[in-house]
């Protein structure tokens, strides 16, 4: 019994721990700002229709 409850315990420490990496990935990837890609792109295209002659 006590392989059980030491079973348990240990699960329910690493479901807790999962949901607080979890969370944790979420607030860094919501804290990332929009990145406006248009001048990129812009540009990338204007070297390869100007590289083609």
């Amino acid at each position: 019994m006590f392989f059980i409850r030491s079973f348990e315990a240990v699960y329910n420490y690493v479901i807790e721990q999962v949901a607080a990496l979890t969370e944790y990935i979420d607030n860094a990837i919501a804290a990332i700002p929009e990145y406006d890609d248009t001048a990129l792109i812009e540009s990338i295209a204007a070297i390869t229709f100007t590289s083609r002659g």
